[in-house]
């Protein structure tokens, strides 16, 4: 049986896979994020009233592109750009938080949690 499948009836041992090497924790943690930002992005402009094709067209992309941000498909997620520009279409503002600790540095605001975004 292949070494990601659990026998029919037991639960999927997704945890056993995400944690299997330090390379999958951090795949499964940028996913995550992927994914939160393609949920933020069809949260606004579905507020907005916007389909996908206008968004598309503000934002000088194609609905098929915009589209994939939305799913969270692909290996990178939406560029800072693409997210300011969005934000703009939908007649709303973009704001970052970082926080953090390098070296003793602390960076101001935030938890400093790696969940931070």
């Amino acid at each position: 049986m292949p070494r990601n499948h659990a026998p029919p009836g037991d639960p999927f041992p997704l945890e056993d896979i995400i944690s299997a090497t330090p390379e999958s924790v951090r795949a499964f943690r940028d996913q995550s994020v992927i994914l939160r930002a393609g949920a933020l992005i069809r949260q606004m402009r579905e507020t907005a009233g916007i389909t996908q094709r206008e968004m598309a067209r503000r934002v000088r992309t194609s609905q098929p592109h915009l589209s994939d941000l939305e799913r969270g498909t692909g290996t990178q997620g939406p560029t800072v750009l693409m997210l300011q520009r969005i934000a703009e279409a939908c007649g709303t503002t973009l704001s970052f938080e970082v926080s953090g600790r390098r070296s003793g540095r602390s960076l101001a605001g935030g938890s400093g949690g790696e969940d931070d975004l």
